[in-house]
């Protein structure tokens, strides 16, 4: 019997001991971190087409800008691209570099001229001997932020032989970098 009253008794304050407690509302704060990196969109992307013309293959002259205009009605053409970036951006070229396919000459310099379509900014890189000399250039072309709209840049470059450009098919890749500032 006095087990049984003891059981009964727990039964009764137990009910007591367990009774429902209202909560506080409870939060967290989630907090987010990241990077607004500067970064360019390139778009309209097209290449160049070269040409020979004399001891010159490429789109304009080795001593100067200009272009090698036409030769059996194939018309010379720069490569090009628009840049659209959200910074403050440097642009660098390289000097062209021959397809390990090209026919074989001895190239006595090189040259890549970079521009930006509005004419006003034009840079260049060259070698004034590439099998063992260094690339000279004309530092960087800066470009604003552009954000909603591309600045359109083309790309000309000429490598000149010793003594004449040999019949094949050619084909020069140039580096540009882009620098956010």
């Amino acid at each position: 019997m006095k087990r049984i009253s003891a059981i009964s008794a727990l039964l009764v304050s137990g009910s007591f001991l367990f009774a429902p407690v209202a909560k506080a509302d409870q939060s967290l704060n989630l907090d987010f971190t990241g990077v607004a990196q500067a970064n360019c969109l390139f778009t309209n992307i097209t290449s160049g087409l070269v040409i020979a013309k004399g001891v010159d293959i490429g789109t304009i002259g080795s001593s100067s800008n200009g272009t090698l205009g036409t030769v059996g009605g194939v018309t010379a053409l720069p490569a090009g691209f628009t840049a659209e970036c959200n910074s403050q951006t440097a642009f660098f070229v390289d000097t062209p570099v021959a397809d390990a396919a090209n026919p074989a000459f001895q190239a006595v310099s090189t040259k890549s001229v970079l521009t930006d379509t509005t004419g006003t900014t034009q840079i260049e890189a060259y070698t004034a001997s590439p099998s063992g000399g260094t690339v000279t250039s004309d530092q960087f072309l800066p470009l604003a932020a552009t954000t909603g709209t591309g600045t359109n840049m083309t790309v000309d470059m000429n490598v000149q032989s010793a003594s004449g450009i040999p019949v094949g098919i050619y084909k020069y890749t140039i580096l540009v970098s882009a620098v956010p500032q």
